[in-house]
């Protein structure tokens, strides 16, 4: 067994060194930035910063010194009233399958369907946010993915078939329902099924598509995974690498300055989780997307028992 854990790390490493090494000019080269001199030095920036790492974990410099702003509004933030509550996305899903029950081929209620699902496995589940703890796949959430997640999937790969109409959200609530779906049999055995290398391809095809969609986060997916998996696919190293990325594209997120606490944690690097745990708790989420106001709850949560954690170790 333990052969093939290493086989699987192998393959998965190469697999995301490809499409991370491919992206990563995607984003340098994007509406961050003001001009073309720009992009070009802040990707010469990032790839002279990765060859100055010598350990698997940076402890040195870390990005984000600069004062934060308060707020940024991504024009993929939804401004409509959403239904927020559990029960309310519950009531809308019964809604919606009751319409395709007559109408199986509206795809205006197919989408409805499958966010209102979506919407609700995140916020009964915490959208799979990792923890100091590990994966959150305990057997009640295990449960819920199994049970519904199927369903999100094959209404989602449908709709993704009409390549007319590109979408920036269907893509990422698809792949965030396809790791649900995938972590239902438990993180350790979604590792070796084929599933993550799977999940990585798809990351990868967000990453190059919409790199900074909901601030950046095909690279939270990246650095999620590499946090909840276990040794040896786990690699904190590349989660805060991946988690950085996520903060070039929206250094305001509580979710980003959480996942780079995270990270940081997971490298031993109690300064630096400790000033982006406290960073999180300081987030402004009122022009957040809908995603992360759906886990808001629990990044909060987790954001301050990061930061009781850092201070048990001595830090701050």
């Amino acid at each position: 067994m333990s052969l093939l854990w290493w086989l699987v790390a192998i393959v998965l490493a190469k697999t995301d060194a490809f499409t991370t090494n491919r992206n990563h000019s995607r984003l340098g080269h994007s509406c961050l930035f003001a001009s073309k001199r720009q992009a070009v030095s802040n990707l010469w920036r990032k790839v002279t910063r990765r060859k100055q790492k010598s350990n698997e974990c940076e402890t040195g410099t870390t990005p984000g010194n600069e004062v934060l702003p308060e707020t940024v509004v991504d024009s993929s933030f939804d401004s409509a009233p959403q239904p927020s509550t559990a029960d309310e996305l519950w009531d809308k899903y019964r809604e919606e399958e009751a319409v395709l029950l007559t109408n199986p081929s509206d795809r205006d209620s197919m989408r409805r369907c499958a966010d209102a699902l979506c919407r609700w496995m995140r916020v009964v589940t915490d959208g799979q946010t990792v923890t100091l703890d590990g994966p959150g796949d305990s057997l009640e959430n295990r449960k819920v993915w199994g049970e519904h997640a199927p369903r999100c999937v094959d209404i989602y790969r449908g709709l993704l078939l009409d390549k007319s109409d590109p979408d920036p959200d269907l893509l990422c609530n698809f792949i965030e329902c396809i790791s649900s779906q995938s972590a239902a049999k438990g993180v350790a055995v979604a590792a070796i099924s084929g599933d993550a290398v799977s999940f990585l391809k798809n990351v990868a095809t967000l990453k190059a598509t919409y790199p900074e969609h909901n601030g950046g986060l095909a690279f939270i997916f990246t650095s999620a995974f590499y946090l909840a998996a276990p040794f040896p696919v786990r690699s904190p190293s590349r989660a805060i690498d991946a988690a950085r990325m996520a903060l070039e594209a929206d250094p305001t997120s509580r979710r980003n300055r959480y996942y780079v606490g995270l990270a940081a944690w997971g490298c031993s690097d109690i300064a630096t989780a400790g000033k982006y745990f406290a960073s999180a708790l300081a987030a402004d989420v009122t022009s957040r997307s809908q995603s992360e106001r759906d886990i808001d709850g629990a990044l909060v949560r987790e954001a301050t028992r990061g930061l009781v954690a850092v201070q048990d170790r001595g830090g701050l």
